[in-house]
């Protein structure tokens, strides 16, 4: 996963895309081998020396001519796009469905170590505890302080390269090459993307500072972000990339799922010990995602199930993406081909 395309921001949420580049060469990173995003990664930044110079025997120039023009009509197939990009359509989809999602405070619960549970929007006015001391938020910050203290220059490698590499973290632990399992990879590049959709339309809602406005003590490595604080994008993202990998197939929620939930809880809670989010923060992401997955996305898939059959989990056709659609508008079609297509790297 390439941190190039988001270096500027240094914010919240966490990159797409793929590629570590390869390649030897002189002082430039450009010539020691770069990806970028849509570019395979065997396919990234190559130099040429462009020498237009007419060769001396002949008088033509060195650089060879001739066009294809016979191959306008070769239509890119779903399986030569790019890895992250295959998640595209199943993204505008999951855009398309906004008022499935994009106000889910009222109905995701949290539960936090405390034993307090209650909706994310009760959640967050108990942190606000409007007319009184603001001992919630008080002790969310003391928490910070003592994570500052004890844990935050151990793990800060580990918190710089997860601003916006944590996709890469899901890869490693699947054991994923940078060129195996192309649609899994689409599938992670999903979570991040649907993740941000639903963390920034709750973030617009709630609205909340940033622990270091409130208590510049904190110190930050870097930021804080510039803008909102809860719920946490990172947890949310993550949650949702764990849930989905689940939903590949049973080999994988088998063998990766309490791996999936504790990467995730890591990722969150080191924006934690940056100190650029509260743990209420990151348990409000956990619990959207974990509503979005279980009630959004799977009853959306689950409409599928019921009109085709349980034992089918093969791609929809273009036929059968319209028959779905027309049993019900918020279906997934695209969402399904893409775990589908997943699925299939999976079986051997």
């Amino acid at each position: 996963m390439s941190q190039r395309w988001h270096l500027s921001s240094r914010g919240e949420g966490e990159g797409e895309g793929e590629g570590e580049g390869e390649g030897e060469g002189g002082s430039s990173s450009f010539a020691r081998g770069a990806s970028f995003r849509g570019v395979p990664p065997g396919l990234g930044y190559k130099p040429w020396i462009l020498d237009f110079t007419p060769d001396v025997g002949t008088g033509l120039p060195t650089w060879p001519g001739g066009y294809r023009l016979g191959r306008r009509t070769t239509d890119y197939a779903a399986k030569d796009w790019d890895a992250p990009l295959r998640a595209v359509p199943a993204v505008v989809e999951f855009a398309d469905r906004v008022s499935l999602w994009k106000d889910l405070g009222g109905s995701a619960t949290v539960l936090d170590r405390h034993g307090y549970s209650g909706t994310v929007t009760a959640y967050d006015t108990r942190w606000r505890d409007v007319g009184g001391a603001g001992a919630v938020a008080q002790a969310e910050l003391d928490y910070l302080r003592e994570l500052m203290v004890d844990e935050r220059a151990r793990y800060l490698p580990e918190i710089l390269a997860q601003i916006d590499g944590a996709p890469r973290y899901f890869v490693g632990l699947l054991g994923v090459p940078s060129d195996g399992k192309p649609w899994t990879r689409a599938v992670i590049n999903f979570g991040v993307r649907a993740g941000e959709f639903v963390a920034i339309s709750h973030k617009l809602k709630y609205n909340r500072l940033r622990p270091s406005v409130l208590y510049p003590g904190l110190a930050v490595p870097f930021g804080p972000p510039a803008h909102p604080a809860y719920p946490s994008a990172h947890a949310t993202q993550s949650h949702l990339i764990g849930a989905l990998l689940c939903m590949v197939d049973s080999s994988v929620r088998s063998r990766f799922a309490d791996e999936l939930d504790w990467l995730a809880k890591r990722i969150a809670m080191n924006r934690e010990r940056a100190g650029v989010h509260y743990e209420s923060d990151s348990i409000a992401g956990e619990a959207l995602a974990k509503y979005v997955a279980s009630h959004v996305l799977a009853p959306c898939l689950a409409v599928v199930t019921a009109l085709l059959g349980a034992g089918f989990t093969a791609p929809l056709t273009e036929a059968q993406k319209g028959q779905v659609l027309a049993t019900d508008q918020d279906a997934m079609p695209e969402l399904w081909n893409l775990l589908a297509n997943a699925r299939t790297e999976w079986l051997d």
